[in-house]
């Protein structure tokens, strides 16, 4: 009486009974060998015995598991092996929760029995070396301890017909090699049939329980893990609701879902994985996520990257998800790049995904694909993130909302950007106090700041923000300058606010950031205002460096003023173009083609710069050497013209030091303030000079008149300015004694 089939309760039980099967194809093999010509062989056995064969064709030896009875007969063999399968196929089909790795390989790459038998052929030298040391024998070589190609299809193959499609289907174009499930060892150019059949490492493993992504790959592709909620994320509600109906397709549009392709695009592709991530979840498939600017840059070549990680993805049940399409653009190689993914992704016959921040020439030249646009998230949806990350605190974030309006105002950020912002307002907050890391509102905008200081290096100089300062009382101008700068400040804090409340942005695609022009001599407070605007809005300043960003090679100005704007959206600071009027100057009659690229670098620029929403501001000392086409577009203009005596009262009186290291006197400095029609920076030299020549007396030396007017004759000597008795007055003989004409060797005076 037949016994009844048992499910297996694990893996290996299932593997150990396939590996035993197929070991006895190779004791048939075995057989065959010796029964070909013993004598005439002899000499290739190395010394063993009829007795030594016929252990290593023993079960036992062959198979550290339950086997087959032993037999001479090779027939009874391949019945046995026949019989054997019949018995497994029945096993398997009768177990439930038991992940069985081989018979979801055959599913997933519909593989054949004959290619199930080549695989574990092919796996039987990882198993034990007895298999190695036998298949040496058999291939007349100890060298040889994985089968051929020759040697499999000995093994399998009844008639010359199962030789030719056993040859094709261990061909390199056959399915085990192009799914890359095995490998041939040896050269390219040797032939077919001497060549070792090898199984790829990745599917050992696999198919012995291990999940461990292929090594090639594991520094560039990760499963996502987390489990996330589709509504706390930022979305718009129609793309939330689209994201909600593409698990559906499984029952209207079977045939569509199972070939379905996702593109995402917008500036957060972390955010796009986690919004894809709920599709997954939905379809109870896992999410491997493939970086792609990680892969173009590392050793292992593209197309191999990709066909590694959708095996991966059909290995593990995942779907692939390729995040930074951009990054295949623009240079030439990048077309034979996006060729070989199209080709890889036309074979694939799952749901895949990608992302990007741009265009992608994949995604643009196939039809078949389901855009989605993930937009930054809005004010008010920064705000609500902000709010929800503050409720998690267990010590309560002082005024929270207030600060979550303010935080969602000033920082344009996206998900990833915000909270990488709050994990490292964390970190600061645990370095303040590990015990108690209470956060504080100085920790969030620091945190802001440093997400923002991250690409701008390369063309641009970090000012470092001096809180300190304040318009009002820093910053020395006429009334009406004063009054405009006020009116800008009030525009960069509210912009975003005001585009996004009032609808504006619905209706004007352009011009939504905040261009201003600050034009005046140099040392008139031109960049130290910028600063004092970023640093108000907790915002950090970055100088242009125009002679690094300007190039004689045509269209180079345009790639690197484009990288600029780019990260500058991401980096949400405040840009600073100093000698602005280097890059956006005037166009003039086209005479030749220098003539015409540099209008068409002011054109680019018009057109970048509209498009920019984050804070411009642009220096120059000549209002009229701009590009009438730009002054059109920038939003506040803001003269900073030399200053009159009363203006440089003031910033002489906030810049020396205060009594009792200063003995300058009131009288002797509104004479000084009066005389000497110098610029906030020259007033700045000015005053530093003194204090080294004060300190040059002694340590206990106080700064007085007579410093200040050394260091006024030394400031306009590196002006190219005349010191005469007509400017210096009273003041002429110091400044002739101390620093024009000093005596030989004269001692040091001590001034009065």
């Amino acid at each position: 009486m037949a016994r009844s089939p048992t499910p297996y309760d694990s893996n290996e039980a299932h593997l150990r009974d396939e590996l035993a099967r197929v070991g006895a194809l190779l004791r048939a093999q075995l057989l065959r060998f010796r029964a070909a010509d013993p004598e005439a062989h002899r000499e290739r056995f190395w010394h063993l015995t009829d007795d030594d064969l016929d252990a290593l064709s023993r079960d036992e030896a062959l198979s550290p598991l339950d086997a087959f009875a032993p037999t001479d007969d090779i027939q009874a063999l391949l019945d046995a092996c026949a019989d054997k399968r019949t018995e497994i196929a029945a096993r398997v089909a009768i177990t439930k929760d038991v992940d069985l790795r081989l018979p979801r390989l055959v599913r997933e790459f519909d593989l054949s029995a004959e290619d199930t038998d080549i695989v574990l052929v092919a796996l039987l030298p990882a198993v034990h070396s007895t298999f190695r040391h036998l298949l040496g024998v058999l291939q007349r070589d100890p060298a040889r301890t994985h089968a051929t190609v020759g040697l499999i299809v000995e093994m399998l193959a009844t008639s010359a017909r199962d030789h030719a499609r056993l040859h094709a289907r261990l061909s390199p174009t056959g399915r085990l090699i192009g799914a890359r499930l095995m490998a041939l060892g040896g050269n390219d150019d040797e032939p077919l049939v001497t060549r070792p059949a090898l199984v790829e490492e990745r599917v050992l493993t696999f198919l012995f329980g291990d999940d461990a992504a292929d090594p090639r790959i594991a520094n560039v592709a990760r499963a996502f893990a987390d489990t996330v909620d589709l509504a706390t994320l930022p979305l718009a509600p129609e793309t939330m609701s689209r994201l909600e109906m593409l698990p559906n397709l499984r029952v209207a549009e079977p045939e569509t879902m199972q070939r379905l392709r996702v593109r995402f695009a917008g500036p957060d592709p972390a955010l796009a994985v986690r919004a894809f991530s709920t599709v997954a979840q939905a379809l109870q498939r896992g999410l491997l996520v493939v970086d792609v600017e990680a892969a173009l840059s590392g050793t292992v070549a593209w197309p191999l990257v990709v066909e590694l990680a959708l095996r991966e993805a059909r290995l593990t049940g995942s779907i692939p998800f390729f995040s930074g399409m951009e990054h295949l653009q623009d240079a030439p190689e990048n077309a034979q790049r996006n060729a070989a993914f199209a080709r890889c992704l036309a074979a694939f016959p799952h749901v895949a995904a990608t992302s990007t921040t741009g265009a992608s020439a994949v995604d643009a030249a196939t039809g078949d694909w389901v855009p989605f646009r993930i937009d930054a998230p809005t004010i008010a949806m920064r705000e609500k993130l902000w709010k929800r990350l503050f409720a998690r605190e267990s010590t309560p974030i002082p005024d929270a909302d207030a600060l979550a309006a303010a935080l969602a105002r000033a920082f344009q950020f996206t998900d990833s950007q915000l909270r990488d912002a709050w994990h490292a307002a964390r970190g600061l907050a645990r370095h303040r106090n590990i015990f108690i890391p209470s956060i504080a509102p100085a920790d969030l905008y620091a945190a802001c700041r440093l997400q923002s200081a991250t690409r701008l290096v390369a063309f641009a100089q970090r000012l470092e923000p001096r809180p300190q300062l304040n318009l009002e009382d820093d910053i020395v101008l006429p009334t009406a300058s004063q009054h405009l700068l006020r009116e800008l400040r009030t525009r960069i804090r509210h912009h975003a606010h005001i585009h996004a409340a009032m609808g504006l942005g619905d209706h004007m695609r352009l011009g939504r950031g905040v261009i201003a022009l600050f034009v005046g001599g140099s040392g008139t407070g031109k960049t130290m205002a910028a600063e004092v605007l970023a640093s108000e809005q907790h915002l950090d300043l970055y100088r242009i460096d125009v002679a690094s960003l300007t190039s004689k090679w045509v269209g180079e100005t345009e790639k690197n003023l484009a990288k600029i704007f780019a990260d500058a959206e991401r980096a949400n600071c405040v840009l600073f173009f100093d000698e602005a009027d280097a890059i956006f100057g005037r166009r003039g009659q086209i005479k030749d083609a220098q003539d015409r690229w540099a209008g068409l670098e002011v054109n680019f620029l018009l057109q970048r710069i509209e498009e920019y929403s984050g804070v411009v501001i642009l220096a120059t000392n000549l209002r009229q050497n701009m590009d009438e086409a730009f002054q059109r577009r920038i939003h506040v203009i803001v003269e900073f013209p030399v200053p009159d005596a009363r203006s440089r009262r003031a910033i002489w009186e906030r810049l020396l030091p205060a009594s009792p290291r200063c003995a300058v006197g009131t009288a002797e400095l509104d004479e000084i303030a009066q005389r000497f029609e110098l610029t906030g920076g020259s007033i700045r030299n000015v005053v530093l000079d003194a204090c080294f020549r004060a300190r040059a007396e002694g340590e206990q030396a106080r700064l007085n008149s007579r410093h200040l007017v050394a260091s006024v004759a030394r400031e306009l000597q590196k002006l190219s300015r005349p010191v005469t008795r007509g400017e210096f007055g009273g003041f002429y003989d110091w400044a002739m004694a101390d620093v024009v004409a000093p005596p030989e060797n004269a001692p040091v005076k001590r001034a009065s």
